[in-house]
């Protein structure tokens, strides 16, 4: 192989040379500006997620704090000793005792529900009635 036979690279321009760089970079730019956005937006999410578990979690605090002050309440206190069986010590206990085979009678049918006046008596009572 002799040297004319041999393919040359055709020349670059340092102008040439230095806007394909610049390109490669803005490329390189754009990429890495995108991975951020992405980023970002999941920080974001992240954020808001939290923020609502934040105020579930806020909410249920002031759930508990109320229920605790009414536990340490005394009306809590003798409505448990009542449902375990305590009472004061001036009170009659008394003692219900069911005989065996007692069924309790049915509760009472429910009354009828009122009876619902015709449509054209409510618009006219709506449009004609007399005002007191």
């Amino acid at each position: 192989m002799t040297t004319s036979s041999r393919k040359r690279w055709p020349k670059i321009s340092p102008v040439t040379m230095l806007m394909a760089v610049a390109g490669m970079l803005a490329l390189v730019s754009v990429g890495v500006y995108r991975s951020k956005l992405v980023q970002l937006a999941d920080i974001r999410a992240e954020r808001s997620r939290l923020q609502a578990e934040l105020a579930a979690e806020q909410q249920r605090s002031v759930d508990l704090r109320a229920t605790q002050a009414y536990l340490e309440s005394p009306n809590a206190v003798e409505n448990e000793a009542r449902k375990l069986g305590y009472g004061f010590a001036d009170e009659t206990r008394v003692i219900v005792v069911t005989p065996a085979g007692y069924v309790a009678p049915p509760p009472p049918p429910p009354p009828p529900p009122p009876e619902r006046p015709q449509n054209w008596r409510v618009w006219w009572e709506l449009f004609f009635a007399t005002e007191n």
